[in-house]
């Protein structure tokens, strides 16, 4: 079901004629609709929100990043190996504090210099990159180019992570993790909620609507509603995790 027809559902069993025009395009329901999709994204964790980022980088790279991250779970590293082979490798993660800094436990320096000066090889560690750059009330910032990781544009909807060392040749960077549905705005927009579970989009979107009026009994009422459908999702997904892997013999 498109985001046209979703609104359009919404519209008759919600009886919200005032987020939808008569011919049915958006009139504010797309604002809760959306924020619905993030609660039901974030309530309950299931394969269809697992997603992959594949970003290919060029030698002296040390940052890749992306949009609609809600935690990142694998990094790997595809390329040559050095022998014309092409293999696929995890990162190890470390904290940006020790990645960058000085391991606290046992004081040993790990990349504390500046990226320029890595020498660079095939990337072996990760950490989830702090992109955001704080200024000043005048737009002032300082630092040090060869030691910045940050974006001056754009840090409010993107993730990334940085590697280390600096890529020494193009590699690909596949990064595993949970991630947002994709925001809905054109009418031919769908998702797995639009076309899976309208019924909890419809419930979840509610749900929003009743928190923007402060009405806690109805915020209540269709959050509990809201569970009770991702209950019965969550329990497929336990079923399926539960069976239990048989060996092939030949």
């Amino acid at each position: 079901m498109n985001l046209l027809a979703f609104r359009q559902l919404f519209r008759t069993l919600t009886g919200r004629y005032d987020l939808v025009n008569e011919d049915g395009s958006d009139n504010g329901a797309n604002f809760f609709i959306n924020a619905g999709q993030k609660y039901l994204d974030r309530a309950v964790d299931i394969p269809q929100t697992l997603g992959r980022v594949f970003k290919d980088i060029i030698a002296g790279q040390f940052l890749v990043t992306f949009q609609n991250s809600r935690s990142i779970l694998e990094v790997w590293c595809i390329g040559d190996n050095g022998t014309g082979t092409f293999d696929r490798l995890p990162l190890r993660k470390y904290p940006m504090n020790e990645l960058r800094g000085v391991d606290s436990k046992t004081l040993e320096q790990y990349y504390t210099g500046m990226f320029s000066d890595i020498d660079q090889s095939r990337p072996l560690y990760y950490s989830p990159a702090l992109l955001k750059l704080q200024t000043d009330s005048v737009g002032g910032s300082g630092g040090v180019g060869g030691f910045m990781d940050v974006m001056t544009e754009g840090h409010q909807s993107y993730n990334g992570i940085v590697f280390l060392p600096p890529s020494d040749r193009e590699y690909t960077i596949e990064v595993l993790g949970n991630f947002y549905s994709l925001e809905m705005s054109a009418d031919t927009d769908h998702t797995y909620w639009t076309d899976v579970h309208p019924n909890l989009l419809i419930q979840a979107t509610m749900r929003e609507v009743e928190i923007m009026h402060r009405n806690r009994e109805g915020v209540a009422d269709w959050t509990s509603a809201v569970h009770e459908g991702l209950v019965g999702i969550d329990m497929d997904g336990v079923a399926e995790g539960s069976v239990d892997a048989t060996e092939m013999e030949g």
